[in-house]
């Protein structure tokens, strides 16, 4: 949104205030001229073919000023693209093609909102008795339960609808779906009902994805927690990556049982720093700003090899 100029604000207050004189001449001029006809009619006449031009001169104006306002915006949007190009040309000595711009502009300029401290915690565990399915190789199997906090921040200065998502792997065993779920949402302090949970969440061919929708006030930085379950593979990676641009992200590990390596890495131009490892649970942080669809991914595999099914 472009700021309002005072010079150009005088400027148009001193137009309208001209407009407004040379109405009011006009319309005198064509009263006078009105009342002139009965005893002088050519004075009449010339008084009145005055308030005309005056009547004429104001819609020309008008008409030419506003298409010539039209065509100067039209301009200058113009030169401020091509003032954008040569000032990144300029300050990188380097030529950005438009498609570029385009792509930075929606990533960062377009998104209303931000993320800030976001923390993913998985713990990743065997199955117990009581999770197992009959026929299947539970055994090849774990349990990942995730627990995701954030600070959604808007950083515009008026109130924006969001959209808050989460989107999960299905198991490739349909079977395993029924322990695959987001189990609880806490929104600001409040926590969703689970009927509204399960009412916000629809299946894809090849996610679960939850979204729900809030206003932000202007500045708002509201907390956001979300858990869940996936049943996942004992040799599996996951990709955790955000619609939205933040300030980095924290990821901890945790294998209860210890018979699981995990690494990480992340998607970007700078390194996933592995800040601790207890053998338990490992940390890693990207404590670098992300552009939406950048990830941090990370797999792990059994310590030892797994035995191979019976027939």
């Amino acid at each position: 949104m472009s700021e309002i100029n005072p010079d150009q604000e005088q400027d148009d207050t001193n137009a309208k205030g001209v407009y407004i004189i040379v109405l009011i001449i006009s319309t005198l001029l064509f009263t006078i001229g009105h009342l002139l006809h009965a005893d002088y009619p050519m004075w009449s006449v010339f008084v009145k073919e005055l308030s005309f031009a005056g009547f004429i001169a104001l819609i020309l104006i008008g008409t030419i000023e506003r298409f010539t306002r039209n065509r100067h915006e039209k301009a200058a949007n113009r030169l401020v693209k091509r003032i954008n190009n040569d000032l990144f040309h300029a300050i990188y000595e380097r030529y950005i093609p438009p498609k570029v711009l385009s792509e930075v502009e929606k990533a960062l300029m377009g998104s209303n909102v931000y993320r800030e401290n976001h923390e993913v915690n998985y713990t990743i565990d065997n199955l117990d008795d009581s999770e197992k399915l009959g026929g299947l190789p539970c055994d090849r199997h774990v349990k990942c339960s995730i627990v995701a906090m954030y600070n959604l921040k808007n950083i515009t200065d008026h109130s924006v609808k969001h959209d808050i998502e989460l989107n999960l792997e299905r198991p490739i065993d349909p079977e395993w779906e029924v322990h695959c779920k987001i189990t609880e949402v806490e929104i600001d302090g409040q926590a969703l009902a689970s009927e509204d949970i399960a009412e916000q969440t629809s299946l894809t061919p090849a996610q679960i994805k939850f979204s729900h929708t809030v206003t932000l006030k202007p500045r708002e930085v509201v907390p956001v927690i979300t858990k869940a379950t996936l049943i996942k593979r004992k040799l599996d990676q996951e990709v955790w990556s955000s619609r939205l641009p933040s300030d980095g992200i924290k990821l901890i590990v945790t294998v209860p049982a210890r018979d699981l390596d995990v690494r990480a890495h992340a998607h970007h131009h700078e390194e996933l720093k592995r800040l601790l490892g207890t053998g338990v649970s490992t940390t890693w942080e990207l404590g670098f700003g992300m552009f939406p669809h950048q990830s941090v991914v990370f797999w792990w595999s059994p310590k030892q090899p797994l035995a191979c099914p019976k027939d």
